[in-house]
């Protein structure tokens, strides 16, 4: 079954890169005076392609004499060729991201020698999905129209068509679905419409996945898969667990070892989420639920810093850990955030090396330009990049001086042996683990014999009344102490005094004997701090052995309270780990509320003195271990050889010095390859490198299809999978009816039960056409809390928006279980947080796009009226502190066009849908409705009645969110995302 899943991912990942047209990397020629009607190719242009497509076929076969007898000669090709292009026009072009020509419409055919076209095996044309509204992440200019057309457009029937002439007349069907016009007068008004027909043949590994593809290709040929990816293939049946409890921290004290940054302590949250990741098992998948604004990244970091600490205590090798993530706007976010970490720790702090810096590198795509990669780390798959620089013996002999000055001025000696430096620090790694489970070890002990001792507390001395600041009050204890001494003298005086008589009878059993002593005793014992054993209350021995004991067990206490002082002394911690979950978020809030942010409790404490200090030390061990290692890797004439071994050791190599490896799926499944000889086929293969990375890190999982995201798994060890699939979907590229065929051709789709399958593939996030790889997660995670819905662990504090504006968010998506600490906005504000500015008037329609002048008017008029103010508020830019999102392209367009003549650099301003602010965040959010009261239908941002765009639009603004529409299109009455933004603004 996981077999037909992984070729069905496989198919699906082809398809969409099919739907992603990239002709200039292929041969190609260009026809303008083509009929598509007869479908004739002049024969001298095709002779062009069927040359390029033997060489290829031919070369994979190793035959590369062209007039021998076994070249392998081709009597049809498959083609696809564009229909037209569309080019802005000249008042456009100020607008325009390019103005380059748009083809957003791709015919596939079956091509002969003779130049005859045939009709193809899929007949259902290509459509780039950059093209079709709601507009993808590149955001292009030019829409041909909306993806639910296009599906619509895939169910109109093929059944007949067996022949060019029936062929066209279906495409013309398809085009008048998608556009409402014919192919013969389509007209576009921003833009020209040039009958241009570009001739190509389609490779099937095409583009950016070819290196996924490529890895699906090998996964299929195992006869037993990573167990990685088979757990997120399967999903986790069984029960599931309950993360790791607060009262569990300190047995857990000395397992959280690391910590990247010292500006602020792990959030209680993000505490929680790193606890129970840790105490994970093996080869499973952790899933992570990320609202906006709570700290992925810093937990990221956390798993990070902890892996290379236990990595230099092990002493072996450094971690290979990869970041991943669908898109580079957020592999760009999670560099930066790697390589901007702040520490105060100035003896230790940064890299010691020279001319390096950051704890991540990232692996990117050939076309990126060193404009683009400078003062960053970086690795080409060609080898070029930050590493080449620094595997050099100049470098190293430079390096290993500048290394040594920093530890001799660290540990104030004179060291001049790099492997003796990583001993010393790895010592002093040690040190601070043994210092964590002495902590734990001392704590755990105090609180053994202080729960052992309170059990026998009266009610009427409530164990609270005892407690300060966390800790048993010694002065109390010794006041106990005290009374059992005396009780014990008082004992001991009556039984000295006792008569002979009263002896006589209670050794004998009379009652009167021993009622008379019981009272006596009782007088004494009766304000005794705990409840004593009435087996002695007329027993001399028994009682004074009472005595004894909980004088012992109280001594025991004090002397374990006053070994945990002296420890918090050494270590200058001033708060005891709080035991239950009430009593941590108490301590949050008091210091939330405090003017004094400083940590107040020992996890906080440690987190920013102890593990911090360890994340260092582990970083300055890994230089060390490369320094001493690195010379015998630069000597080895196979070190730039693509070959198995060497490529695992140049792995080795440079995970000594990168904490972390940042990339888009696309690249790394390209960079975590090698080569060989493939004798079945007389050539050269290119294997994945599978279960290579340690630890795969998944941000932003929400926006990630399964087909781009599964395949990686089977790269890595372990994987924690961070998303929110309450905010920006992924761009299915897949539509459904084509999805559900791909379903039915690969084995998992039961014509009989369609509808009921198909339900149930989309809850577990597994389809092309609708699935995410956060989905998939959650349905794989081994954890769930018990008051969310979806498992994985939740981070719930939010600090980015004031509260007034993540409240709305918080109903709207969240069930109110984000939990908002910024607090509320002043009165006395520029701007409110939120607010509706209502704005007259209806939006236009025009070539499938929308837009409404009035509110571009609004918006330009607002901006120019108050960039002062803003930027005298922000001291900054105008540009750089608002943000404008709108649902459509045409809005974006005609923004862009006013704000320019306002004198506002919208080149810096970012300016469009959710997903130009995907990731980021602005002091002052506006959001451009558009929709008028007249206009019918759902409106957008209410779809299939999803949260998703206004949540994220709403929680990108930090200071204040400001609506330009018509107030009427908010229907208070209506329980939609409108509607509830209606009612959150009325109330």
């Amino acid at each position: 079954m996981h077999k037909y899943w992984l070729n069905y991912w496989k198919n699906s990942l082809t398809d969409s890169q099919r739907l992603q047209v990239d002709f200039e990397r292929e041969k190609h020629f260009v026809l303008k005076e083509f009929d598509i009607n007869n479908g004739l190719v002049p024969i001298g242009k095709t002779e062009l392609l069927f040359l390029d497509q033997e060489q290829k076929l031919n070369k994979k076969k190793n035959i590369t004499d062209i007039n021998g007898e076994k070249w392998i000669k081709l009597k049809t090709v498959d083609v696809i060729f564009s229909l037209f292009s569309a080019i802005p026009k000249v008042e456009h072009l100020t607008t325009a991201k390019n103005n380059k020509p748009a083809y957003p419409f791709w015919i596939n055919a079956q091509l002969n020698r003779q130049g005859m076209l045939s009709i193809p095996e899929e007949l259902f044309p290509l459509v780039p999905r950059e093209h079709l509204f709601p507009s993808a992440g590149k955001e292009a200019d030019f829409i041909l129209g909306d993806v639910d057309n296009v599906d619509r457009a895939a169910a109109i029937s093929q059944i007949g068509i067996k022949n060019w002439s029936q062929y066209v007349n279906y495409l013309n069907d398809v085009f008048k679905e998608i556009t409402s016009q014919n192919i013969q007068n389509y007209i576009e008004v921003d833009f020209a419409i040039v009958k241009e027909n570009i001739f190509f043949c389609p490779e099937e590994e095409q583009g950016a996945a070819s290196g996924i593809i490529n890895l699906y290709h090998h996964l299929l040929k195992k006869n037993k898969l990573p167990k990685l990816l088979e757990g997120l293939i399967s999903g986790f049946s069984q029960s599931a667990k309950k993360p790791i409890e607060v009262s569990s921290y300190m047995d857990e004290l000395d397992k959280h070892l690391g910590q990247m940054g010292d500006s602020f302590p792990l959030s209680i949250t993000q505490r929680k989420t790193l606890h129970t990741f840790i105490n994970d098992d093996a080869n499973s998948v952790f899933a992570v639920n990320g609202p906006p604004g709570t700290g992925k990244t810093t937990l990221l970091q956390s798993v990070v810093a902890n892996e290379i600490v236990k990595s230099a205590i092990n002493g072996k090798g450094a971690p290979i850990i990869l970041a991943c993530s669908t898109n580079n706007q957020a592999v760009t976010n999670i560099n930066e955030s790697f390589s901007n970490s702040q520490s105060t720790l100035e003896s230790i702090d940064g890299r010691w090396l020279p001319d390096f810096r950051g704890y991540a590198s990232y692996l990117p795509s050939t076309k990126k330009t060193s404009f683009e990669l400078q003062n960053i780390n970086y690795i080409k798959l060609d080898g070029s990049g930050t590493f080449q620089r620094l595997e050099s013996f100049d470098y190293l002999k430079k390096a290993k001086t500048y290394f040594l000055s920093k530890m001799n001025f660290y540990k104030e000696n004179k060291f001049s042996d790099t492997k003796q430096c990583a001993k010393i620090l790895r010592d002093e790694i040690l040190e601070t683990q043994s210092s964590l489970k002495l902590l734990s070890k001392v704590w755990k002990e105090y609180q053994g014999s202080w729960i052992r001792f309170s059990k026998n507390y009266k009610s009427t001395n409530p164990i609270s009344a005892y407690l300060e600041n966390g800790l048993v009050n010694r002065s109390l204890l010794q006041r106990d102490i005290e009374w059992f001494k005396n009780a014990n003298l008082q004992i001991e005086d009556y039984f000295s005094n006792e008569s002979i008589w009263r002896k006589l009878g209670c050794f004998f059993n009379i009652k009167t004997s021993l009622g008379l002593r019981a009272l006596y005793i009782e007088e004494i014992i009766e304000s005794s701090p705990v409840t004593l054993s009435r087996e002695g209350e007329y027993n001399k021995l028994s009682l004074l052995y009472e005595f004894k004991k909980s004088i012992s067990a109280a001594n025991h206490i004090i002397q374990s309270i006053d070994t945990w002082l002296n420890l918090c002394l050494e270590y200058n911690i001033k708060g005891t780990p709080p035991i239950k979950e009430e009593e941590i978020w108490a301590l949050e809030w008091q210091k939330i509320n405090s003017e004094n942010l400083a940590p107040c409790y020992l996890y906080d404490e440690i987190d920013v003195t102890l593990r911090h200090k360890s994340f260092h030390l582990a970083i300055h061990y890994w230089e060390a271990r490369w320094l001493s290692e690195v010379s015998g890797f630069i000597m080895d004439s196979k070190k730039d050889s693509k070959g198995y071994f060497p490529t695992i050791n140049r792995w080795k190599i440079h995970s000594m010095l990168t904490p972390c490896f940042v990339s888009t799926f696309y690249m790394a499944s390209k960079f975590f390859s090698y080569w060989e000889r493939d004798d079945e086929n007389q050539g050269w293969a290119n294997p994945p490198l599978l279960e290579m990375i340690d630890m795969l890190m998944v941000d932003e999982a929400g926006q990630t299809t399964p087909e781009v995201g599964v395949a990686i798994f089977g790269l890595a060890k372990r994987a924690i999978v961070v998303g929110d699939i309450k905010q920006i979907e992924p761009i299915w590229n897949i539509p459904s009816k084509i999805d559900e065929g791909n379903l039915s051709k690969n084995k998992l789709l039961d014509s009989s039960k369609k509808q009921i399958t198909l339900d149930n593939y989309k809850t577990q996030g597994v389809l092309a056409s609708n699935g995410s790889l956060m989905k998939m997660a959650q349905r794989s995670c081994r954890y769930k809390e018990d008051d969310v819905l979806e498992k994985g662990l939740l981070l719930r504090e939010h600090r980015r928006c004031y509260d007034e504006i993540i409240g709305y968010c918080n109903i709207l998506a969240y069930d109110g279980q984000l939990i908002p600490m910024k607090g509320t906005k002043n009165a006395n504000a520029l701007f409110p947080a939120i607010q509706l500015i209502n704005v007259l008037g209806n939006s236009t329609v025009r070539n499938k796009d929308r837009y409404n002048q009035n509110e571009v008017e609004a918006i330009a008029q607002f901006l120019s009226e108050n960039r002062i103010a803003i930027e005298q508020e922000t001291q900054s830019s105008i540009e750089s502190e608002v943000g404008i999102i709108t649902p459509f392209v045409g809005q974006k367009r005609l923004l862009k066009r006013l704000l320019k003549k306002k004198g506002i650099d919208t080149n810096k301003m970012k300016i469009g849908t959710v997903h130009a602010l995907q990731g980021a965040e602005r002091s002052i959010i506006i959001f451009s409705s558009v929709y008028g009261e007249g206009d019918v239908g759902t409106m957008f941002f209410d779809r299939d009645n999803k949260p998703n765009m206004l949540n994220v639009a709403v929680s990108r603004a930090k200071d204040s969110f400001l609506i330009f529409g018509n107030e009427k299109i908010f229907d208070v009455s209506q329980n939609t995302p409108s509607g509830k933004l209606a009612r959150y603004l009325r109330s």
